[in-house]
């Protein structure tokens, strides 16, 4: 059946349920990830042949989603990486959705408002439970047939695409109930769990790594500011490095050195003394792409939350080759 809202009339399209992220003018290209996304959803989002995308009201779209997930350690650039490849490829789909789904309650939230979005499954002051929100959003996936308007004010009715960005989605067990499982569309996942890769339903992506210390020395001398310093681009090197290639560190390091008004010079003493202040400091500066972010690298990685125990092993595993752990 063709999804339509309360008032009796299918979705406009296009639609944008992005407001939770905003670009980040600090953001590091990594230009080969964005491409094998592409890669992967070209399936997607490759013109088709005409009339493929005439609406079928009464049938759903049986193919299943194209599938990619973005894995690694806190700080690594997961979330920047999806939120980088949603706002610069929006246009290849007439739907995009952005979900927080580290936990069931922000799950059903995301959908809640999606279900609300599209004007589906309820009537006016009659809100739907989680299940029913979850299954209209996922009904209206698999068959998403909307409302075009050009810019002549002609109308035409089809099926559209869309990209659904499931991010923070550490739990495997949690994720499968809320999974589209069918229609023409395309779900990025963002997760630090590397196991979720043996999901059946997310197969292939990427496991992101740290930059490299001349990628990390680039992106620190760009964001630090302080190109023209003498020995800069050594310096920036072995910052970077210090900081193990880590984005956010590396953002958040500059934040403070820009703050402060440290060198680099400087910056490296104070980092070589006192590491775990500069890591744990939040200054004015720390851009995020997320709205109300407010993480250090620190509480990222929640390192003072350890137990003893595992805090001591920490300390001996960070002088290991990390290739091979």
């Amino acid at each position: 059946m063709t999804s339509k809202n309360h008032a009796g009339t299918l979705v406009a399209l296009p639609l944008r349920h992005t407001k939770a992220i905003a670009r980040n003018p600090e953001f590091f290209s990594q230009e080969s990830y964005l491409h094998q996304i592409d890669e992967h959803f070209e399936s997607v989002t490759a013109p088709s042949p005409l009339g493929d995308d005439s609406p079928k009201p009464d049938s759903g779209d049986a193919k299943a989603p194209a599938s990619f997930i973005l894995c690694g350690m806190g700080g690594i650039g997961k979330t920047e990486l999806a939120i980088e490849y949603v706002l610069s490829r929006q246009d290849k789909f007439d739907a995009v959705f952005w979900v927080l789904a580290d936990t069931t309650k922000n799950l059903a939230s995301g959908f809640a408002e999606i279900a609300k979005r599209l004007g589906l499954g309820s009537e006016p002051g009659n809100e739907p439970d989680d299940v029913m929100a979850r299954e209209v959003v996922r009904g209206w996936l698999a068959n998403p047939v909307g409302r075009f308007t050009d810019n002549d004010g002609k109308v035409t009715t089809r099926k559209g695409r869309w990209l659904f960005v499931f991010d923070n989605a550490d739990d495997p067990e949690i994720l499968c109930d809320w999974m589209p499982s069918q229609g023409p569309g395309a779900i990025l996942v963002t997760s630090r769990d590397p196991t979720i890769r043996e999901s059946p339903f997310l197969t292939d992506g990427l496991d992101l790594s740290s930059l490299s210390p001349e990628e990390g020395g680039d992106m620190l001398r760009r964001l630090s500011k302080r190109e023209d310093e003498v020995d800069a681009v050594d310096l920036c090197i072995k910052i970077a490095t210090a900081l193990g290639g880590v984005p956010l560190a590396i953002s958040q390091m500059c934040a403070i050195m820009r703050r402060k008004n440290l060198s680099l010079k400087e910056f490296k003493e104070y980092h070589k003394e006192d590491a775990k202040s500069l890591l744990s400091m939040k200054v004015a500066g720390m851009s995020s792409a997320l709205p109300k972010y407010d993480r250090t690298i620190w509480t990222t990685w929640a390192v003072d939350q350890l137990p003893p125990n595992a805090y001591a092993l920490l300390k001996i595993l960070v002088v290991l080759d990390l290739d091979t752990i």
